[in-house]
């Protein structure tokens, strides 16, 4: 399922995709296990028990399927309170290569034609 909002201004569509993701953060001494919520070409968003500051750096490595994994760097774009007093925020890949891009439609790919083929 496809999420865009009326607002979004996002190059490309938001796929919901649930990926296992380490997260790590500078001063940080062990990576947050965590998952992704959505997933585009650019970034991700992401749900952890506690806050990130907007513009962290951040180190992800997602686990895209079988023993494939995807790292790469990443910027905290925004953070927000969920009502669980849980937090939700969402993080623009920065160094992605033409491969890892790949990888990533691909994932997205298999997503969609699995909800596709539920309907």
């Amino acid at each position: 399922m496809m999420t865009q909002g009326v607002d979004d201004r996002r190059r490309h569509l938001r796929r919901d995709v649930t990926l296992c993701a380490w997260l790590r953060f500078r001063g940080e001494k062990s990576p947050r296990c965590t998952r992704s919520c959505d997933l585009t070409r650019e970034g991700a968003r992401f749900v952890t028990l506690r806050p990130v500051a907007v513009g962290e750096p951040v180190l992800i490595t997602l686990a895209l399927s079988g023993t494939q994994s995807l790292e790469c760097k990443g910027v905290v774009r925004w953070c927000r309170m969920l009502p669980n007093r849980m937090y939700e925020f969402g993080v623009r890949f920065l160094d992605l290569h033409d491969e890892e891009y790949e990888r990533l439609d691909e994932v997205m790919a298999v997503s969609e034609a699995a909800e596709a083929a539920l309907v």
